[in-house]
């Protein structure tokens, strides 16, 4: 999966999960700015969602 949308599985480091939450972080905030961009958009279709991301 990370090949097909090359990218890298990085792991978090064993006994200090410091880097889960600013991940966690990182991704909430992508998410929410792309739920907002796309919020008066309406698509019946995965594709068609695919396309407006």
């Amino acid at each position: 999966m990370a090949d097909y949308y090359n990218t890298v599985v990085m792991p978090a480091r064993v006994r200090t999960p410091k880097d889960k939450a600013s991940v966690e972080g990182s991704v909430n905030a992508i998410s929410t700015r792309i739920i907002a961009a796309l919020r008066s958009t309406h698509c019946f279709s995965i594709d068609e969602l695919n396309e407006e991301v």
